[in-house]
């Protein structure tokens, strides 16, 4: 499913697939490690992101997304 950009108004930014971003979530051992987006999909109704971090994929929710900024 198309991710739809309305889904990305709240966001002052919504990550592209391909793009390195870095993880703010201060207190987390993440916290300013770089990221790729692999993919932007909708699931329930919510924007999610699936990341490449530390070699690892994981899903994350629009409420992440607010976590993350471009490089």
């Amino acid at each position: 499913m198309a991710v739809d950009v309305l889904e990305c108004v709240a966001q002052h930014w919504c990550p592209q697939p391909g793009e390195q971003v870095r993880v703010v979530f201060p207190g987390s051992k993440r916290d300013g490690k770089l990221a790729t987006v692999e993919a932007l999909k909708q699931q329930d109704g919510r924007l999610m992101a699936i990341l490449q971090v530390d070699g690892e994929s994981k899903p994350w929710t629009e409420v992440l997304l607010s976590w993350l900024e471009p490089v």
